[in-house]
């Protein structure tokens, strides 16, 4: 029940990276519950933590189903955007300095 529309799996670095993505319109966001039975699956599979990351893929930042939840995404994960492609949105754990550009 838990699995997402997508699994990756990096295999580029030295720690290959999982990375999980749901597409919205099929289902609910990767919020904090989701994000948790994820990480055990990953975990019996032999991934740290540290090398799971996980998506919610949106068909625009404007749209109503981004804004109904944007508020219900977890922290430590990624929101990407159909009509951004080039862009990720990152929901930071802790704070982070800011950046110019």
């Amino acid at each position: 029940k838990s699995l997402p529309d997508i699994v990756l799996v990096d295999l580029g670095p030295a720690h290959p990276l999982l990375v999980f993505v749901e597409v919205v319109h099929t289902d609910g966001p990767v919020n904090d519950a989701r994000k948790t039975a994820l990480l055990k699956l990953a975990s019996k599979a032999g991934f740290a933590p540290e090398h799971v990351a996980f998506v919610t893929a949106f068909l625009d930042r404007g749209s109503a189903t981004f804004r109904k939840t944007v508020g219900t995404l977890a922290w430590g994960s990624y929101a990407w955007f159909a009509s951004e492609p080039d862009n990720l949105m990152a929901l930071s754990v802790g704070p982070r300095p800011l950046e110019g550009g």
